[in-house]
């Protein structure tokens, strides 16, 4: 059990001046563009330890492709301060399950700089299954 220590309950973040999330997506592309850069990145939900469980990379088309077997490099408290470009007026729910139950909502975050790596596990294979008879 441990020592007596605090925990949040529930914690709820907000944006003084949240952006839709067609904003967002448009902003994305728009810093894309200016950059230079043919693709960027789009997290739509994350697991533990900054591994994304859907991650996208979206072309400057806008069309988007999902991407197996990454993680984010550099996503830390430091991260968070100096990168965020925009936020999302729309909240997301997180729940943590320990001695604690927590709650985390939060908006959707633009950052401005967070490098993609290729994840250690290996990419399982999905099981084939004949078709029905």
């Amino acid at each position: 059990m441990g020592a007596p220590r605090p925990a949040i309950g529930v914690l709820k973040v907000t944006a003084r001046d949240g952006q839709s999330n067609d904003d967002l997506n448009r902003k994305l592309l728009d810093l894309a563009k200016d950059r230079g850069l043919k693709s960027v990145y789009f997290v739509e939900t994350l697991g533990g330890e900054s591994i994304p469980r859907l991650l996208y990379r979206i072309g400057l088309d806008g069309k988007r492709e999902l991407v197996r077997g990454a993680a984010l490099d550099d996503l830390d408290q430091r991260a968070l301060r100096s990168n965020i470009e925009a936020a999302g007026k729309d909240l997301f729910v997180a729940n943590f399950f320990g001695e604690v139950p927590q709650t985390v909502l939060a908006p959707a975050l633009l950052l401005d700089d967070v490098t993609i790596r290729r994840a250690n596990e290996k990419n399982e294979k999905l099981p084939f299954y004949p078709p029905p008879h």
